[in-house]
C-alpha cells in the first residue's frame, strides 16, 4: 500500500485581487512520486555570502590494476550539487543534528542490549 499522507513543510499566505486572504500549505509528494535515491558517501561544502553549495559524490577505490590512473589523482563522480540559502542551511543543521542524535540512541548507544 502506498503512503498517501501529506507532509506539510511550510505555508504561504497572500491577499488576492479581491482583498481576501488565501492560505496554501507546501507539501512533499507521496512516496510513490519521489525520484530514485541517489547514493553518496562523500560531501564537500563551499559557501559564499549568499549561499552554500553541497557537492555529493560517490567515492570508490579502483579494484583492478588497469583501473588505477597514471598519476595519483582519482576523479570521483559528483552525483548531486545542491545550492541552499543560509536560512535553509540553519534548519538543515538542526534537523540533521536531531536525527543524528536519534540515530545514535537507536543504533549506536545500545551497547549489547
Amino acid at each position: 500500500m502506498k503512503d498517501k499522507r501529506k507532509i506539510g513543510i511550510g505555508e504561504m499566505k497572500y491577499i488576492d485581487d479581491e482583498g481576501k486572504e488565501k492560505e496554501y500549505i507546501f507539501t512533499l509528494p507521496s512516496l510513490d512520486k519521489l525520484p530514485n535515491d541517489i547514493y553518496a558517501n562523500q560531501v564537500v561544502v563551499h559557501h559564499t555570502f549568499s549561499e552554500f553549495t553541497l557537492l555529493f559524490s560517490r567515492v570508490q577505490a579502483p579494484i583492478k590494476e588497469n583501473q588505477f590512473p597514471k598519476d595519483k589523482y582519482i576523479e570521483v563522480p559528483v552525483v548531486a550539487r545542491i545550492v541552499l540559502p543560509p536560512q535553509v542551511v540553519e534548519s538543515l543543521v538542526k534537523a540533521l543534528s536531531g536525527n543524528y542524535e536519534n540515530y545514535k540512541k537507536t543504533y549506536v548507544n545500545k551497547k549489547g542490549k
